[in-house]
């Protein structure tokens, strides 16, 4: 059932998004849970109301109105539309110089057919052909030998990069918006890397049509206000016999036009040499296939080529979104029967560890390293989740221990809502525990949320620290990873000490 909130996601929706989620990080749970029973109310009466994904979290941020978010997703707007801008103005420019450079006519010589096809044909197809090889997914590409290379390669190439450099123009918020909405910006890149990829395939095809479209609107100025004398030469052994079969598989696609298609006549009498005489007459006859070859192999598929990119990259965005830290979080929020039982709890206390858990759901894979928790019981206390098995991981185990249960945690996290995992507050974050959290994620796949939540007591119940200095070490450590699933909640396990002071 479409509404207007099921529309396509731009880049902007992304950094709107992002805002609003950061910002909510700072509201009391209270609000929260209030704030999120009104919109689920809202979407209900919405009628009809939004059945995907994308829609429902369009729908929650079209809901939730804020200055600040409203002027993130302004910026990236004004950005995006400058930037394209400043892309096709480059490119006016460049199809200007090449076609003035090709068909530059002086009276003297005739201008050579083989120039404008080597720019406007040949050349334009093959650079059609690398940006198709460029756009496909890794994936298919991995069984090449040196594909990996090829690729980034031709990413760096790319004229899209000219958008970047043309963003060094704008004002520095506006640069830093569109550098976080194509994953530019730390490790969004591993979120929006395919936005990125599109945003820039977009950009140089948008350079491209302007390239051609001013090309050939520049071929059609000089016949129409100057005097133009088209003809061949080479120095290879090609006769005029072999050059017309080639200008008539040329031709096919505009067969219906016969002013566009060369005879053998013309192409015979067109030949010429260096200094040789030249009646230009002969000569003026070429103009149509010439503009017809521009229009047909050059301008056509990049306006095809750009619409596809358009389109791709609204499909990246709309997966980047739903990918996003914390949507699936608003995805259960809005999925919810009815609210939170803690929805009335008080808007002044600041959010739990409970609320950040809760991107995990009701049924979270535990992972308890080191024996942070050691048992189920007490992880179930501490996260005020049902755990019903942990999974041992770190301390005494062996690697290969490890390596093992990791293989079964990926098959049994499927039908999970996400991972915790338990590590202890005061024991530093060692190396082996980050590179346990990327071996985790190379198991489970992106997307999945995986929350560390450190553990300020011991398996006892007696706290051995809350100095918030060991909580800021495990964010650095945990956010040098560079994934933007992972995540480090806010400490527990202060129960038992409060019980004391009382």
């Amino acid at each position: 059932m479409p509404s207007r909130f099921d529309r396509r996601v731009w880049p902007a929706d992304l950094v709107a998004a992002a805002v609003r989620l950061n910002l909510d990080d700072h509201l009391p749970r209270g609000e929260l849970n209030q704030r999120e029973a009104r919109v689920r109310a809202a979407l209900v009466d919405a009628g009809p109301a939004p059945v995907t994904d994308h829609g429902r979290v369009l729908f929650w941020l079209g809901e939730l109105p804020d200055v600040e978010v409203d002027q993130a997703g302004q910026r990236v707007r004004s950005a995006f539309a400058l930037v394209g801008l400043l892309v096709t103005l480059l490119g006016v420019l460049s199809g200007i110089g090449l076609a003035s450079g090709a068909y530059a006519y002086d009276g003297s010589q005739r201008i050579n057919i083989a120039v404008g096809l080597g720019l406007f044909v040949i050349l334009q197809s093959l650079l059609l052909l690398l940006t198709w090889v460029a756009a496909l997914p890794r994936a298919w590409m991995q069984r090449l030998p040196l594909a990996d290379g090829l690729q980034e390669a031709l990413r760096l190439a790319s004229p899209g990069r000219l958008g970047l450099l043309a963003a060094r123009l704008l004002p520095q918020e506006s640069r830093e918006a569109l550098d976080q909405a194509i994953g530019r910006a730390g490790s969004h890149q591993r979120v929006f890397g395919r936005v990125q990829l599109w945003a820039l395939l977009q950009w140089s095809q948008l350079y491209a049509l302007a390239v051609n479209l001013a090309a050939a609107a520049t071929l059609v100025f000089l016949v129409v206000f100057t005097d133009l004398s088209f003809g061949w030469a080479t120095t290879l052994d090609v006769q005029a016999e072999g050059l017309h079969r080639l200008v008539i598989g040329i031709s096919v696609p505009w067969w219906w036009l016969p002013a566009a298609v060369p005879s053998l006549e013309m192409v015979s009498q067109t030949r010429f040499t260096r200094g040789s005489s030249f009646d230009p007459m002969l000569g003026r006859a070429w103009w149509p296939f010439m503009l017809m070859a521009m229009v047909v192999y050059g301008l056509l598929p990049r306006i095809v080529t750009l619409l596809i990119a358009h389109r791709q990259l609204g499909l990246a965005t709309r997966r980047a979104l739903l990918a996003m830290p914390g949507i699936t979080g608003v995805l259960r929020a809005l999925d919810a029967a009815e609210a939170s039982p803690d929805a009335n709890d008080s808007m002044a206390e600041p959010k739990p560890v409970a609320a950040k858990v809760a991107e995990l759901g009701s049924h979270p894979l535990v992972i308890d390293w080191s024996r942070a928790a050691g048992s189920a019981a007490r992880a179930s206390q501490l996260l005020n989740r049902s755990v019903e098995r942990l999974y041992p991981a770190g301390g005494s185990r062996t690697l290969e221990e490890d390596e093992h249960q990791l293989t079964e945690i990926a098959s049994t996290v499927a039908a999970e809502q996400g991972v915790a995992v338990l590590v202890k507050l005061w024991e530093p974050p060692v190396i082996e525990v980050t590179d346990y959290f990327k071996q985790l994620r190379r198991q489970v796949g992106d997307a999945l949320a995986i929350v560390v939540v450190p553990i300020a007591s011991e398996p006892s119940g007696a706290v051995v620290s809350q100095d918030p200095g060991l909580v800021s070490q495990w964010r650095r450590r945990v956010s040098a990873v560079g994934d933007p699933w992972l995540s480090v909640a806010d400490p527990v396990g202060f129960v038992e000490q409060e019980a004391d002071h009382a």
